[in-house]
């Protein structure tokens, strides 16, 4: 258990650093009607000034991706971009999200809106399948970290079984 303790915790700090493509994983435990499950984070910055790569400007696009399982809605993505004050959001389920639900998110979207001078768009899409997930060690095999492994019920020790099982 402590080894793989540590192989986690190594495969979480080399995520935390930009992958070839530029994205940075990060992974956060969240408690979810007493079911533990792991947000992942994911966060890409694209520089448009080639002269100067450390120096940020408007031009700066922030791109990040968060990939959760929830117990009341399953599977969902949030990928967002951030460019010249403009903020456009997608959000990804395997299933439609009820009114309600929706309407909320939507609020709160305005409202983020509002109070940092931001504009934006704000579009919702169901798949059968989410997109994979920025980080190639991550797909196909997305380990412990991932809600997949854990099943509908975000079973960790199902997740432990099933990643044992196929190493």
């Amino acid at each position: 258990v402590l080894e793989q303790l540590q192989d986690d915790f190594s495969f979480m700090q080399s995520a935390s650093e930009p992958s070839d493509t530029g994205w940075r994983g990060f992974f956060l435990p969240f408690l979810d009607e007493n079911h533990l499950s792991i947000i992942q984070f994911f966060l890409r910055n694209e520089h448009h000034h080639p002269n100067h790569a450390n120096t940020k400007t408007d031009n700066d696009t922030v791109q990040f991706l968060v990939e959760i399982n929830l117990t009341t809605i399953g599977q969902m993505q949030i990928e967002g971009r951030i460019k010249n004050k403009e903020l456009y959001l997608i959000i990804r389920t395997r299933k439609f999200l009820k009114g309600p639900l929706k309407q909320g998110i939507e609020r709160v979207f305005v409202n983020t809106l509002t109070t940092s001078e931001l504009v934006g768009k704000l579009t919702f899409r169901v798949h059968p399948q989410l997109p994979p997930l920025p980080i190639d060690k991550l797909n196909g095999s997305p380990g412990i970290f991932s809600a997949r492994w854990g099943g509908k019920n975000n079973n960790f020790n199902l997740a432990i079984t099933l990643q044992q099982n196929a190493f």
